[in-house]
């Protein structure tokens, strides 16, 4: 799903509700999975 920007709050609350957040990048693992987690969210990287 594409949101474009999107306040902290709004984010916080998609992810609070996600059932998992799949990081699919060649990057280092980044802040976005760690944010994930911290809301209880299970990333699959």
């Amino acid at each position: 799903m594409m949101l474009g920007y999107q306040p902290s709050e709004v984010l916080r609350d998609y992810m609070q509700r996600a059932k998992a957040f799949v990081f699919a990048a060649e990057e280092d693992f980044g802040i976005v999975p760690v944010e994930a987690q911290a809301c209880g969210t299970p990333v699959i990287a």
